[in-house]
């Protein structure tokens, strides 16, 4: 009888503890409303391929750059700041994936 009564009280002190816990209601609203946060993208200058990892470009080979980073459209050297490349001299680009593109209308002058 003892151990019913004592099994008995701790079942009562869980459920009672477990019905306490807050629940905010709005919570499920923010996370809805958080913009989410994506890897970024690694684009080839020429054709537009896109990947979620570094590397070079399945069709045709060149470096893949990082979306959003500036590129020297002769020999990929990259930098995070628009500047002349310090290799050939050239202006760099940046980098911006086609959807991006397509989506605001402009282009960068690279081939579809």
């Amino acid at each position: 009888m003892k151990n019913f009564l004592f099994l008995l009280f701790f079942l009562s002190a869980g459920v009672s503890a477990y019905s306490q816990t807050e629940v905010v209601p709005n919570q499920s609203n923010e996370l809805l409303n958080k913009p989410e946060k994506r890897d970024p993208l690694y684009c080839c200058s020429k054709c537009n391929y896109t990947s979620p990892l570094p590397g070079k470009c399945a069709v045709d080979k060149t470096p893949l750059i990082k979306e959003g980073t500036y590129y020297c459209p002769v020999c990929y050297t990259t930098n995070d700041k628009p500047c002349k490349c310090p290799k050939c001299g050239k202006s760099m680009k940046k980098m911006e994936t086609a959807m991006k593109e397509a989506s605001t209308g402009e282009k960068t002058g690279v081939k579809p």
